[in-house]
């Protein structure tokens, strides 16, 4: 049985489902739950301006990461999560690379992730970040639909 669940969120509706059936599966099997926030690289577009406007070309900048902080803790506090060990940070880089690679770091038994169910041509142009990460991960993955 899972003694630890990860779940990456996005803020959006769906990974708050994915985060209120990870919290009722931790509770029930006394698992930790460990809350990761990927703020991905800074668009290939934004750094073009960048460099247009002689700024540096840079990644995800300290006050992104401080301000996607401070939104996953309103995300987290919007759901009640008593009685489960909660843990939560914010890691910068490509969401299904940093997902599967603290998976790995994390030792995390189990993966509970949202999916948009994005298919066709939707897919192609956006990619799938579950789709990557069941690829990827070396623990099971639950994906949980909107």
């Amino acid at each position: 049985m899972p003694k630890s669940i990860l779940v990456p969120v996005d803020l959006s509706p769906v990974s708050r489902n994915a985060l209120r059936y990870a919290l009722k599966l931790g509770r029930s099997l006394s698992a930790s739950v460990e809350v990761l926030y990927v703020v991905p690289p800074r668009s290939f577009i934004a750094k073009l301006a960048d460099a247009e406007l002689h700024r540096p070309v840079r990644g995800a900048d300290s006050e992104a990461v401080k301000e996607a902080e401070r939104e996953l803790v309103t995300f987290i506090s919007s759901v009640p999560h008593e009685g489960v060990r909660l843990k939560y940070w914010v890691d910068p880089g490509d969401p299904a690379s940093s997902i599967v690679q603290e998976a790995c770091d994390e030792r995390i038994d189990l993966i509970v992730m949202g999916t948009h169910g994005r298919t066709g041509l939707k897919a192609a142009l956006l990619g799938s970040v579950a789709q990557a990460v069941v690829s990827c991960a070396k623990c099971p993955v639950t994906l949980v639909r909107g």
